[in-house]
């Protein structure tokens, strides 16, 4: 019984669940602070302008944490409490070592509340594009924080020597939210250094090429090598292949919406100037991931040009950014499962090797996916979600796992409350949470321990 009603409340939960967060226990979230996960993402690519000169495609995502915040102290905080300066110097270096071109990417960041600061899915992100003479650079990244004493360094992926007009080429894939050129000219880059992510609904890849025949076709295959060290283990896909043409005269831009924040990729169609020096006619040619076949691991790409040696190898990963941080350790993940499982249940999940125990949690969520034709689980990953909030959210001093607490229960079987109220009494607190869905209110008191145990559910009328 347990196991049915919690199922239906959080498949019925799942979509509003970042409604009531945000109303009302996100700001408070002690799980925000736990520092997991890269916090620096940079790439670059080059793409065709004139014969004698590239365009260079930088895009980068740094984390909120990366920058130095002060609080606002004018009497005008509309934009926020905190503001960062984001200052940001890409420097090229030729072959000598000489800085040829140097370019700055400058924005004031600004947030509402400190948990912004500290949280590991807030990011700046932005591009630039920089026109250089074709030859190889070394590239160099600079982050200036109020003062110099706080700046980083750091050495980005050597720039090749590419030209599109006078040569053969195949360039560098950009990883892209799947699009339909057809309906739209626009693309949301990943910027994960060659990656997509898991919870995407799908994936493109955009690759500028140059060619002579209109007729020339380019085979591809992307195959699944493996998986990095990791606890959660899943199942190998079937390789893709297949052959694609070009898109003539189209070519990829920056655009800035808005706010330097947030780039997009628009693909337009390029009028090449009237020069002798150009030999190859330039185009994309667009690969497509379907969702379902989007599973965490690393992936080699291969794509050749049919009739020809030119071939491009490029490994990339799919990776789940954000997974839960209860999912990294299988006994823990298997232990907070008896919520919702018999005792034999859970006994029987408990047994094995760490993988085992993974892959029994990974097929149990598997028969109550609500998309079960795509490797994401949402269901799954709002569990665990809820596990790590409780955790970290509903401590005690006799409990450091609030996860195991009464609130921790009702917290991951329901799901963020409507409304919390609590009243601190002078000989106990009392805490009031209402699920206006659900039509009940769950009723914590604090006892002799100091921890809140529910003590009553009332029915909503």
């Amino acid at each position: 019984m347990k196991k049915t009603i919690f199922l239906l409340s959080l498949l019925g939960l799942y979509f509003i669940s970042a409604i009531a967060f945000s109303q009302g226990m996100r700001e408070k979230d002690r799980s925000r602070y736990y520092d997991i996960g890269k916090k620096f993402y940079c790439e670059t690519h080059i793409l065709p302008y004139k014969t004698d000169s590239v365009k260079i495609l930088i895009l980068f995502k740094i984390g909120y944490d990366q920058l130095s915040f002060q609080k606002i102290n004018s009497a005008d905080i509309s934009r926020g409490e905190f503001a960062a300066d984001a200052d940001f110097e890409f420097e090229f270096r030729d072959a000598d070592g000489i800085i040829c071109h140097r370019d700055v990417w400058e924005d004031t960041i600004f947030v509402s509340n400190y948990d912004m600061i500290k949280s590991d899915t807030n990011f700046v992100i932005g591009g630039i594009i920089s026109i250089l003479k074709s030859g190889p650079y070394d590239l160099h990244f600079r982050m200036a924080g109020p003062n110099m004493q706080n700046s980083q360094k750091k050495t980005l992926p050597k720039i090749e020597d590419v030209n599109f007009f006078t040569n053969y080429t195949i360039s560098k894939p950009i990883f892209v939210n799947y699009y339909d050129f057809e309906k739209f000219q626009k693309a949301k880059p990943f910027i994960l250094e060659n990656g997509i992510s898991f919870r995407s609904s799908g994936a493109s890849l955009i690759i500028p090429v140059s060619y002579k025949s209109e007729y020339e076709k380019y085979s591809y295959k992307i195959k699944y090598l493996g998986q990095k060290k990791t606890v959660v283990y899943w199942e190998k896909t079937d390789d893709l292949y297949g052959k694609i043409i070009p898109q003539p005269n189209a070519f990829v831009d920056l655009i800035l919406p808005n706010q330097k924040n947030n780039p997009l990729l628009s693909i337009n169609n390029i009028i090449l100037p009237k020069d002798t020096a150009i030999k190859f006619k330039i185009g994309l040619l667009k690969l497509d991931i379907p969702q379902e076949k989007i599973a965490p691991g690393i992936y080699e790409l291969t794509l050749s040009r049919d009739g020809s040696k030119d071939t491009l190898k490029e490994q990339f990963e799919v990776v789940w950014e954000d997974m839960p941080l209860s999912l990294y350790n299988p006994d823990y993940a298997a232990d907070m499962m008896y919520y919702i499982l018999t005792d034999d249940e859970c006994d029987a999940l408990k047994k094995g090797s760490q993988k085992e125990i993974m892959q029994k949690i990974i097929n149990y969520w598997q028969k109550h996916d609500p998309t079960p034709n795509t490797p994401y689980n949402e269901a799954m990953a709002e569990y665990f979600r809820r596990i790590d909030y409780a955790f970290f959210n509903f401590q005690t001093v006799n409990q450091n796992d609030g996860a195991k607490t009464d609130r921790g229960k009702i917290y991951i079987l329901n799901g963020p409350p409507d409304s919390r109220d609590t009243n601190l009494g002078t000989d106990k607190t009392t805490e009031t949470w209402k699920y206006i869905k659900l039509k009940k209110i769950y009723i914590f008191e604090t006892a002799k321990t100091d921890n809140l145990i529910l003590v009553k559910v009332n029915d909503i009328k």
